[in-house]
Order: C-alpha cells, then structure tokens, then sequence
C-alpha cells in the first residue's frame, strides 16, 4: 500500500473521514464474518485456486481490524453486526468464528464458502467460494445493502498509506478493487463488485485526505 509510482504521491485519510466511515458501516446491518470473505477475496481466492485456511484471515484480522488499546481478549474492531447496528469488539479466536462448525448447512458462511481438503496449509484444509458466491454475500450477509466502498476503505486503510496521483475519493474506489483481486478485467471482478459494493466517492472530498510525510 505504500509504493508509488513516479508521478502519484503517498495519502492517508484524516482522522475526522475515518470516523465518519466507521459510523457509517456501523450503522448499517450487515455480518461479523464479512471479514473473512473480504480477507478471502483480498487473499486471491476468488481468482484461482489458491490454498488459504483460518490463519490467514486471523493474520488479516491482525492487521486490519486490531486497535492498540483494546483488551487482549476482544482486540478487534467491528462494525460489522448482524443482530443490530453500532460499534463494538470482537474476540481474538478468529479461527473458531471460521471453522467447520460455523460453516455448517444454514448458516450465512455455508451459502458463501465451502472447506476442502488440502496438502498445502498447516492445517490440511482450504477455503472455497461457491459459485455466486457474491450474490449469497448480498443476501446473506449484506441484507441486500450493499457496502460502500470508500466506506469501507477508510476503516480498513485507516493506518495505511494510498498511491494515489491525486486525494481523489475516486481513486479510492480503484485502489480497493484492486486490493480486493476485483478490479475491472480481471475475472468476474466487475461482477462481484457490482453486486456487493457501491460507489460512494460522491460522498468524500479531498480535504478528507492529507499527504503522507513518513
């Protein structure tokens, strides 16, 4: 996230976006597990076979959803809830909200991602997606609301930095696609994010973002 091309320069949101988009995506009903299915997509699962188990989106948790502060045992923030809107934290077993137990036939996880036997994790065991798996995420854990995308991007970049030629809010919009192995071309990226993102650059400026010095 921290590489720039000769003619773009480095930005960070500022603090003020970065609340306004926590609360937004708080505000909205969605699912504690989305997580994972945008770790899955970010891990390139979407566009290959490519063997990804529980650890890999507990290190995505590490690094995209821990705050310094919060207790040891719950030190993730999420506004993603499925029983209600608002802020609030998760606990450190990110494994077991993504075992076989919770993918199980019914639950919301079982419609998106299937696990299969695998000789290339530590564990022996991979994660799939289904095929429509982003129409099931729309309905199943989305609610049929779709995620804003800067939204989005300002809680997960929130301590990164964003190559960008220019603070457009745009510009956002492209570097998540590309993030997230969805961006326009390549595979079925134009359809997954039609289906579960919306384009809310509309709603931010670039007085939202400041240069980043290092």
């Amino acid at each position: 996230m921290a590489t720039t091309a000769p003619d773009e320069q480095l930005y960070t949101f500022r603090i003020p976006a970065i609340r306004r988009s926590i609360e937004h995506l708080a505000g909205m009903r969605t699912h504690e597990q989305l997580p994972g299915y945008l770790a899955l997509l970010h891990g390139g699962v979407a566009q290959g076979r490519v063997d990804l188990d529980a650890s890999y989106i507990a290190t995505f948790y590490r690094t995209y959803l821990a705050i310094d502060g919060l207790p040891d045992q719950k030190p993730y923030l999420q506004p993603f809830r499925s029983r209600g809107t608002g802020i609030t934290t998760s606990n450190k077993n990110t494994s077991g909200s993504y075992s076989g137990a919770s993918i199980r036939e019914g639950r919301p996880l079982s419609h998106v991602l299937e696990v299969v036997k695998s000789n290339n994790t530590r564990s022996g065991v991979a994660y799939r997606l289904k095929l429509g798996h982003a129409t099931a995420v729309l309905s199943e854990m989305l609610v049929g609301n779709k995620i804003p995308a800067v939204a989005l991007s300002a809680f997960f970049f929130r301590d990164h930095a964003l190559s960008m030629g220019s603070p457009e809010p745009s510009q956002v919009v492209e570097a998540l696609r590309s993030w997230l192995h969805i961006d326009a071309g390549r595979g079925a990226g134009d359809e997954v994010f039609d289906t579960i993102f919306r384009d809310d650059s509309a709603e931010y400026a670039p007085t939202d973002f400041e240069r980043y010095e290092g």
